[in-house]
């Protein structure tokens, strides 16, 4: 099976290609970005947050936490890994492997450790001064708007008829 290579500083595996007489030219001008090794396990993953020796408070927190859902049933558990760097991304696999998902529910914040606290999104904008609101069009209006169409249609129709015979 092949690796994935990591993320690149501009949200990619791989650089962007350079349109012109190949990749000799962008590598001696210095702009193609450092590849970075492939992806490992999630195990590998550093701690989100290494805690001081506190009494009863634990030594780290673990960039992933896993859990089984719906045990009672081994037929259909389910293994959950939820990511504590990313809070709200999750990845599920049925027990037999055939099924997977991943998900996320966050606001886009890393945690970066325990003194964590979500941004202050930026205030709501109030309502524009220009907008006109629309005159509100009855069912009778709109039904004689249509009516006065469809005779002017059938006007324009008997207009050409009648032309047509002399």
């Amino acid at each position: 099976m092949r690796g994935y290579g990591g993320i690149l500083k501009i949200g990619r595996c791989t650089t962007v290609p350079k349109e012109g007489d190949g990749e000799d030219e962008a590598e001696e001008e210095g702009e193609v970005e450092e590849e970075v090794p492939p992806l490992g396990g999630i195990t590998e993953d550093p701690p989100v947050a290494t805690f001081g020796e506190e009494e009863g408070a634990p030594p780290e927190l673990p960039a992933w936490t896993f859990r089984t859902a719906q045990a009672e049933i081994k037929a259909y558990s389910v293994g959950i890994a939820m990511s504590n760097r990313w809070p709200g991304a999750y990845a599920g696999i049925a027990k037999y492997g055939d099924k997977q998902a991943c998900i996320y529910l966050g606001w886009g914040q890393e945690q970066k450790g325990k003194d964590f606290t979500l941004e202050s999104f930026p205030p709501i904008l109030a309502e524009s001064v220009e907008t006109n609101e629309a005159v509100e069009v009855t069912s009778a209006d709109e039904n004689t708007l249509l009516k006065e169409i469809d005779e002017a249609v059938l006007a324009a129709q008997n207009a050409e008829g009648d032309e047509g015979d002399e």
